[in-house]
């Protein structure tokens, strides 16, 4: 029959430990969500490059052979995404379908609308010198008679995308720190209850090593779990904002995921490892009269 005391202590000692791992499990999600963020911020900024688009307008006597022998010359560049053809009278469609009015009334049938080759570039090209040297080149096709392209938009997507990575670098960084220092003073409150049960230790002539042997253990096993529990409440965000993005944004990818589990698992292993780590060898340093 055990005793009272017993039970009790052994509650406590349950009560903390759930206590710590909670605690590093709430900051490991947090830091967790922003390496998310951070993983998938070379996606969404592939995905808003790739929408822009640049338009290649048509002279109207171009022959439609030498207009399909330039599209298929654009598609087959590097630079190239996608194109679409957009024919004069697809063009005239679009128009009157958006302003919901017949313009060509008032012109006597006739369509000043252009042929136009739509082309989204690859993230990669789209950048302002790269744009411009593109639309250079189109423009001194024969048939082409202008390369119209969004100059303040491309230069803002460019300008605003290079910022964001260097504000959520130093945002992880900033958060890195304070997971560190959290994560460390959850487990030193966990250890100073434990101060005792370390001097008697020492007491009995036990050795550092053997001291900090078990605490150590304790400390990767909370990362650990602490970790997966971290990681199972960002599946958990992660799937419940999935239909909320973007077409073409993939959030569940199962590399990106893996890469991110296994960062958190490690970094809430690390981070508890060596708070444990310091927490008892700073009370395997203290006198007696200082545990009190």
């Amino acid at each position: 029959m055990s005793k009272p005391g017993s039970n009790i202590a052994r509650r406590r000692r349950k009560g903390s430990y759930l206590t710590t791992i909670i605690g590093i499990s709430m900051v490991l999600t947090l830091l967790g969500a922003l390496g998310f963020t951070l993983l998938n911020a070379k996606t969404l900024d592939t995905y808003i490059r790739e929408k822009i688009e640049l338009r290649v307008f048509i002279k109207d006597s171009a022959k439609e052979v030498d207009i399909s022998k330039l599209q298929k010359s654009i598609d087959s560049a590097p630079s190239t995404h996608i194109t679409e053809f957009v024919s004069k009278e697809q063009a005239a469609k679009i128009q009157i379908d958006q302003n919901g009015q017949n313009f060509m009334e008032f012109l006597d049938g006739y369509n000043p609308l252009p042929a136009t080759i739509v082309l989204r570039l690859k993230a990669d090209y789209m950048s302002p010198d790269s744009v411009a040297w593109i639309s250079q080149e189109l423009e001194e096709v024969p048939i082409v008679r202008e390369v119209a392209s969004p100059p303040d938009l491309i230069e803002a997507v460019h300008g605003n995308m290079n910022k964001l990575g260097f504000i959520l670098l130093g945002i992880s960084l900033f958060l890195l720190l304070i997971a560190f220092m959290m994560i460390n003073n959850t487990i030193r409150l966990a250890m100073y209850s434990k101060r005792f049960l370390i001097r008697s230790m020492q007491l009995v002539g036990a050795t550092r090593g053997f001291i900090q042997r078990p605490f150590l253990w304790q400390g990767i096993i909370q990362g650990l779990v602490s970790g997966i529990i971290a990681m199972g409440a960002i599946l958990g965000l992660v799937y419940f904002l999935k239909d909320y993005v973007p077409e073409g944004i993939d959030l569940m990818n199962t590399a990106l995921l893996l890469k991110l589990f296994g960062a958190t698992v490690l970094t809430g292993i690390l981070i508890a490892f060596f708070s444990t780590m310091f927490a008892v060898n700073k009370y395997i340093g203290m006198e007696l009269d200082e545990l009190y």
